[in-house]
C-alpha cells in the first residue's frame, strides 16, 4: 500500500465522490501509519487533500 500523491497516478481516475473519498481516506490512513500519528504528517495529508479537491473541481 502506498501513498497516492496525485489522483492521476491511478489507473482509472476516481469519477464519483465516493471513489475520491476512498482514495483520500486510504491516503490519510497510510500516511498516519507511516508517520505514527505525527502532526506534520496530518498537515501534509490535509494540504495534499485540499490541492486534489481544488484540481478536481476546476
Amino acid at each position: 500500500m502506498q501513498f497516492i500523491e496525485n489522483l492521476s497516478q491511478l489507473a482509472e481516475p476516481p469519477s464519483s465522490p465516493t471513489d475520491i473519498l476512498c482514495v483520500l481516506l486510504l491516503n490519510t490512513f497510510t500516511w498516519l501509519r507511516w508517520r505514527r500519528l505525527h502532526l506534520e504528517g496530518v498537515r501534509l495529508v490535509l494540504e495534499c487533500t485540499i490541492r486534489q479537491l481544488i484540481a478536481i473541481t476546476k
